[in-house]
């Protein structure tokens, strides 16, 4: 009896991916000011621009009014004034332009100090906010990643030829055996029908060692979302299929199971039909050359079978 060898080949490919919605939506500077505005981070400490300032002394004349160039380039300004010797000064004034402002009160001559201060206010608009909120709702996911591995192995038994001389690899048997797609795990469930083809397996039924094949995959995905600031939600999804096949290649058709046989229903038709025989009943002997039954137990039979 022949036992041969066993040769086995298995290979594994995996992929990684990862995607960050970030670094894109920073591309845009539009959406790098709103992720800026919303990060999660405590902003830095910056400092405030100051308002400008403009101070001068002005002589009011008694019959006309002047115009005071401050030079800020804002109409918002406020303008302060004092007395020489520091007190308070009421004042009216108008803006001209953005660079200057016209004094209204009269006076009799007297020196007036004039300090014209920038006026620095955040005003928000509610289409503004309503934008960006918008946007950074829509900018929710944050970061994908995706990992995919594939996973294949064959268990050849019964396999006639020696160990070759390079790489494992003999030519006494036609081409290179067993192949170097099995040498480098290329080797699918057709490589099976190749070597039986070529006379490298054993066929002998009084040897029963199935060939196994199996292949898995396995499919990992994580996402990041993030629909407002401190907020985040992680997803994970996974898929794993492992398959595993039996070829029994010493038979005709290379017979493949690939579950387990569904047993087959048993009906309780004996029993009833030895309950409901009447008293004067008497039971027929099977013949060994007949498997016939008795009139009245095949019509039990019926009756208790599901329509």
């Amino acid at each position: 009896m022949r036992l041969g060898n066993s040769v086995a080949s298995q290979s594994s490919w995996t992929g990684d991916g990862r995607l960050n919605f970030e670094n894109i939506y920073n591309k845009v500077p539009l959406l790098k000011r709103i992720n800026q505005r919303f990060a999660n981070k405590r902003p830095t400490q910056q400092r405030k621009r100051k308002a400008k300032k403009f101070e001068r002394t002005y002589q009011l004349k008694p019959d006309t009014s002047f115009v005071l160039r401050h030079n800020l380039r804002t109409s918002k300004v406020r303008v302060a004034a004092t007395t020489v010797d520091g007190k308070p000064f009421a004042v009216k004034t108008r803006p001209v332009d953005q660079n200057s402002v016209e004094v209204l009160t009269r006076g009799d001559g007297t020196n007036i100090k004039f300090i014209v201060t920038e006026i620095i206010k955040e005003e928000k608009n509610f289409w503004k906010e309503f934008g960006d909120y918008t946007l950074r709702l829509a900018m929710t996911p944050r970061n994908v990643s995706l990992r995919y591995r594939d996973t294949r192995s064959l268990t050849l038994p019964l396999y006639s030829p020696g160990i070759g001389n390079v790489f494992g690899q003999s030519l006494s048997y036609g081409p290179m055996a067993p192949g170097l797609d099995f040498a480098f795990g290329f080797a699918g469930r057709d490589y099976i029908d190749k070597a039986l083809e070529r006379n490298w397996l054993i066929t002998d039924d009084g040897q029963t060692s199935p060939a196994l094949w199996s292949r898995g995959k396995e499919l990992n995905i994580e996402a990041t979302l993030e629909p407002f600031k401190g907020f985040k939600v992680q997803l994970t999804m996974n898929r794993t299929d492992n398959r595993t096949q039996q070829v029994q290649f010493m038979y005709a058709d290379m017979p493949t199971p690939t579950a387990a046989p569904t047993p087959k229903p048993t009906w309780p038709w004996p029993r009833r039909c030895a309950r409901r025989a009447p008293a004067t009943a008497t039971p027929a002997r099977p013949s060994r050359s007949s498997s016939k039954t008795s009139p009245w137990c095949a019509t039990a039979w019926r009756r208790s079978m599901p329509a």
